[in-house]
């Protein structure tokens, strides 16, 4: 499948940012002379302070149709129009801006990149499709950014390169397609190889204007005419790049899912009875790919794209890998409410994320009787807490339900220690770490004293006082010793334990255990604890 690659080029980010806050405080004004503020159409410009004194980061057409210059020190700007407006530029909500776009951009691809301060690239290989072709998708990004009061430019090319460069130095939406790289590019001045400044005036001494004379250079030729080998190799690496020669990958601003279903409507959506059809046609798509690939996802992520540029993201985890349609649909629909329409959602994208292995187990004696978990590790779907675990987590949020996850140490309180569901740790840990002895349905936070007599110094206890009553011994086995861990500093001074399972005569069993012992050169009368209770 032939790469493509659309750069969405924003050409005034900064004022268009602070344009649009402009626009949406004029509509919160509850005054009329609010409502007159021109600031947005006026001569306008954004400034830094720097070294240098305060210099001119940003501004809008009116402001350049007076002469103010990029980098111009505001007071000369201002002596040629006293009148001109500025505020501080503010680049980290620029930049939060532009994160928001590249979240948005990814209505048309899951790969979406961050190109420098301005800009975004879309790996849209195989996405085409889902829009009506190439030329459909560009003209459908550049008609909604434009829409939302954003001056922008887009080119798509088979390379990274060849895209920012159409669209900052081509026509408007300019798409070269497949086997197009050599004559599109041959025209380009040679700022769009992306060079610095010192190299762009060297090529233009050299009379090198367009990279189609660039290119034409042999490489020995070219390296000549250069002070050092390094400056020669930059320009041929971004020429190299353009051509598509050598690769140049993008980084995407999230790792893109493994599966991803997207579906475009034709008319908005406004209610949640569309929005429930929608994610049940996804979730058959997302599931029938899980089941080839025989995974289960832990983390199944909707976002909803509104037609006014926002998008809304609703997430269900699930305790275990699972892939169950009927059970994830139930999750979906006790939340689909949180979603914000607006005034429409046009696209939806779900993806599944945090991918297990699920072995395929047959669980009924007829497929149509198991479902979806017929395929399924029965350990996973046919366990009945879980689909009570997903519903409390998915109501109260994972961090609000606590699962005990399995500790290296045999240590018993150190044993085991409270994640919140669906973390990393999975249940199955529990039934793959064999335990050397069995272990209380409840272990206290801390032992309580209790009275024993045993027969023997170091034998099992024949009756022992809890909390004032006294109980006799009609079983018990044991000793279990667990010495202190030796290598932790909190362990100096932590005596021998030997824990003792014993049951009194109405058939209740304690966990018991002797700190100290005689044969471990302890005191003559070791201190007796329980520890926990048996179910």
């Amino acid at each position: 499948m032939t790469r493509r690659i659309l750069s969405v080029h924003f050409q005034g980010l900064a004022i268009d940012r602070l344009r649009r806050l402009e626009t949406m405080r004029r509509r919160m004004a509850t005054k009329p002379q609010d409502n007159a503020d021109g600031r947005a159409e006026a001569p306008f410009v954004l400034v830094e302070n720097g070294a240098k004194g305060t210099r001119i980061t940003a501004a809008n057409g009116a402001a350049f149709g007076v002469g103010a210059r990029l980098g111009q020190a505001l007071s000369d700007a201002r002596a040629v129009f006293p009148g001109l407006r500025a505020e501080p530029a503010d680049p980290g909500a620029d930049a939060e801006l532009l994160e928001g776009l590249a979240r948005w951009a990814m209505r048309y691809s899951p790969i979406v990149a961050l190109d420098g301060t301005d800009g975004l690239m879309i790996d849209t290989t195989g996405c085409e499709h889902l829009f009506g072709g190439e030329a459909k998708l560009v003209a459908d990004c550049l008609k909604r950014l434009r829409a939302a009061g954003f001056a922008v430019a887009a080119g798509m090319a088979g390379t990274p390169a060849l895209a920012w460069a159409l669209a900052r130095f081509g026509e408007e939406a300019a798409i070269a397609g497949p086997g197009e790289t050599p004559a599109r590019m041959k025209d380009l001045p040679v700022a769009a190889l992306r060079l610095s400044r010192e190299r762009r005036t060297l090529l233009k001494r050299l009379g090198l204007k367009t990279i189609g004379a660039l290119a034409a250079v042999p490489r020995a030729a070219l390296e000549r005419r250069f002070r050092s080998r390094e400056a020669a190799q930059s320009v041929q690496l971004r020429l190299d790049q353009m051509m598509g020669t050598l690769d140049e990958p993008l980084v995407p601003l999230y790792p893109p899912p493994p599966c991803r279903a997207f579906l475009a409507v034709n008319e908005p959506v406004i209610d949640i009875g569309g929005v429930e059809i929608v994610v049940e046609d996804l979730l058959v798509r997302i599931c029938h790919r899980l089941v080839e690939r025989g995974e289960g996802a832990r983390l199944f992520r909707l976002t909803a794209f509104r037609a006014d540029g926002g998008s809304s993201t609703l997430l269900v985890r699930l305790s275990r890998p699972g892939r169950a349609r009927e059970a994830i649909m139930r999750l979906f629909a006790e939340r689909l409410e949180e979603i914000d329409c607006g005034f429409g959602i046009d696209g939806f994208a779900l993806s599944a994320e945090d991918l297990s292995e699920l072995s395929q187990v047959q669980t009924a004696l007829a497929a149509e009787e198991a479902g979806d978990g017929a395929q399924s590790d029965p350990r996973v779907f046919c366990d009945g807490i879980a689909p009570l675990v997903d519903t409390l987590a998915n109501r109260l949020g994972a961090h609000n339900v606590h699962q005990w996850a399995p500790v290296e140490s045999h240590v018993p309180e150190r044993a085991v220690r409270r994640v919140a569901v669906g973390g990393a740790l999975a249940w199955q840990q529990w039934q793959e770490r064999a335990s050397p002895a069995p272990r209380p349905f409840r272990l206290f936070d801390r032992p309580e004293a209790v009275e024993v007599t045993a027969e023997v110094p170091d034998g099992p206890p024949m009756q022992f006082t809890w909390r004032r009553v006294r109980r006799l011994v009609t079983r018990a086995s044991g000793p279990e010793r667990i010495a202190p861990e030796w290598w932790r500093a909190d362990a100096r001074g932590v005596a021998v334990r030997d824990y003792f399972v014993v049951e009194d005569g109405e058939g209740r069993q304690y966990w018991l255990y002797r700190e100290g012992g005689y044969a471990c050169g302890e005191p003559a009368h070791p201190r007796w604890y329980l520890h926990g209770l048996f179910a």
